[in-house]
């Protein structure tokens, strides 16, 4: 099973992908910053905080931010 955390601040989002397994472990995390602003970027790390996705972009809103994060981990999915 795997378990989704988002946690939204005033122009970012930060989020981990859980594998709820037998032995609890982070397999993915994801950052959103300045959400609304330009210089808008998403980043994904993995397990062992290697970056796997470094994305610029024109995130106008909340919107396309979870948007954009939730596509790029259903691209990026640990263990697929």
């Amino acid at each position: 099973m795997r378990i989704l955390t988002i946690n939204t601040g005033s122009s970012s989002v930060r989020a981990a992908l859980w594998d709820a397994g037998p032995t609890e472990r982070r397999d993915t995390t994801a950052h959103v910053d300045r959400i609304g602003l330009p210089g808008s970027r998403l980043r994904l790390t993995d397990a062992d905080g290697a970056t796997v996705l470094d994305q610029p972009g024109n995130l106008t809103g909340f919107d396309a931010a979870l948007h954009a994060l939730l596509a790029a981990l259903q691209r990026h999915r640990p263990g697929d």
